[in-house]
């Protein structure tokens, strides 16, 4: 019961936070928990955020007329409730039940009491109901614009949506120069951590991010980076010949895995936030000159990074929507509308465009973790009209290597979720200024 309480006082507080990111509020917030409550307050929120739409339509359907005469931390016990009845099936229901109402205001103990039950007498049933839902908005507790996109890029989105329903899978990269392969296998098994070798990259496909974090990642022996990340920088390291300059490179994973693969490239990991950019700092040898941080912004007036070495490869791995990493960031699948995907594109095509200026004959890796048309093939057109070649093409080779699945476009290439390698869903084109 202590987890449902503090799972709610976490979810009525992140409601209404448009601008704040729920994996850092929630980071702040589980700091404070005892440490054998975290897991589970923590798969309690993500869950819900994840399904909350459709959680919805299952209490409002045992109401009458819909109506939910509860406040919002009521509303909220109720959704946890519907989240433990699917998905803890060794549960009883009357201690599901029991606890729910527990944590409940007296007042409202009443109401939440009549639905739980309702609830609970249909638990067989509470999935194929939520698959039974005719908007696959709602269904996949998704925003209409997000659907729309996904429509758009393939004829059938249905399995393209039901992935985004799925809890996230993290991927583990050895630092070869602070551990070896064997040493980490050995400690994950001692750790109890599941994982699962993949050979092609190579990394570790991981079950439990925490205990890996606290012990591998932050001493520096290793780091978490999804294999799509990981595909954009061995394209980058693996094309470029006299320098790499990666122009918004924080917190350093795709620079870090360009150096750690091309460890004779010069590589400078730039961006213009300094104290994202920190983050390298623990995975750098201070007398490796390989790989170098230089906080800037490549868009201020003036500036020529060109001066500093001659690189023909820059990646603008631009901040985006990242509605391709819907499945590890769920607060995002109902907060992407059309004013964030504009917002976003408009940046993106300043230092897409700042990019090609700076760098007149390197060829730019235009890399982002979203599908939405504007931020994509849009972009990609606003630009490619100035002189322009593109050489997206050249990727191809690499994706059908490491097995990437992906669509087409007029201008880039769309990677599609893969279930054995598990990865977000980028964009990717290459470009260079004639």
């Amino acid at each position: 019961m202590k987890e449902i309480r503090q799972a709610q006082q976490i979810l009525t507080s992140f409601q209404g936070r448009s601008d704040t990111r729920l994996r850092l509020f929630l980071n702040r917030r589980l700091a404070c928990l005892p440490p054998e409550c975290r897991a589970a307050v923590t798969r309690l929120v993500y869950g819900v955020i994840r399904e909350q739409e459709a959680l919805d339509a299952l209490i409002e359907a045992r109401t009458s007329r819909g109506e939910l005469r509860v406040s919002t931390a009521g509303r909220t016990l109720l959704r946890i409730g519907a989240f433990i009845l699917r998905h803890t099936p060794g549960k009883p229901e009357y201690a599901v039940v029991n606890e729910v109402v527990d944590a409940a205001r007296q007042r409202e103990r009443g109401f939440i009491n009549a639905l739980m039950r309702r609830l609970a007498r249909d638990r067989g049933g509470l999935t194929a109901e939520i698959a039974a839902i005719s908007d696959p908005a709602r269904r996949h507790s998704l925003s209409p614009l997000l659907v729309a996109e996904l429509a758009r890029l393939v004829e059938d989105p249905a399995s393209l949506l039901k992935r985004f329903d799925r809890e996230p899978v993290f991927h583990l990269r050895v630092h070869g120069g602070r551990a070896r392969d064997g040493e980490i296998e050995a400690e994950l098994n001692d750790l109890g951590c599941g994982f699962r070798r993949l050979d092609r990259f190579p990394c570790y496909e991981i079950d439990d991010p925490a205990t890996v974090l606290q012990r591998i990642v932050e001493p520096g022996r290793g780091y978490l980076q999804n294999t799509a990340s990981q595909l954009i920088s061995l394209i980058a390291a693996g094309r470029a010949r006299t320098g790499l300059f990666d122009a918004c490179a924080a917190p350093g994973t795709k620079s870090l895995t360009a150096h750690l693969a091309r460890p004779d490239l010069r590589i400078v990991a730039s961006d213009l936030n300094p104290r994202r950019l920190r983050l390298l700092d623990r995975f750098l040898d201070p007398r490796d000159a390989g790989l170098q941080r230089l906080a800037t912004d490549i868009t201020a007036p003036g500036l020529r990074p060109d001066r500093l070495a001659p690189f023909d490869t820059v990646l603008v791995d631009a901040p985006c929507s990242a509605a391709g990493t819907l499945r590890k960031n769920p607060d995002l699948k109902l907060k992407i509308d059309a004013g964030t995907v504009a917002d976003r594109a408009e940046g993106q095509r300043t230092i897409l465009e700042a990019a090609l200026r700076l760098f007149p004959g390197a060829v730019v890796i235009y890399a982002v973790c979203t599908f939405t048309e504007a931020e994509t093939e849009g972009v990609v057109d606003a630009v490619a009209g100035h002189g322009c070649e593109v050489l997206s093409g050249e990727a191809a080779g690499t994706l059908e290597r490491l097995g990437f699945s992906h669509r087409a476009g007029r201008y880039g290439l769309t990677l599609l979720p893969d279930e054995d390698l598990q990865n977000d869903m980028f964009y990717i084109a290459l470009l260079r200024r004639s």
